[in-house]
């Protein structure tokens, strides 16, 4: 289940292009920054 979720949000980092980082840099943001994380998700949500 874990591994589902990571492989989930790896696919946003990748499609993300609302910031020019590294992966790294773009899960610390996500962890730090809850307007980054919610534009992430909501843009998960439009994926699908």
């Amino acid at each position: 289940m874990f591994n589902v979720m990571r492989k989930i949000a790896m696919a946003l980092f990748k499609q993300d292009t609302s910031k020019s980082a590294s992966m790294a840099r773009k899960k610390k943001m996500a962890g730090l920054d809850d307007d980054y994380r919610s534009t992430l998700l909501e843009s998960g949500i439009k994926m699908r």
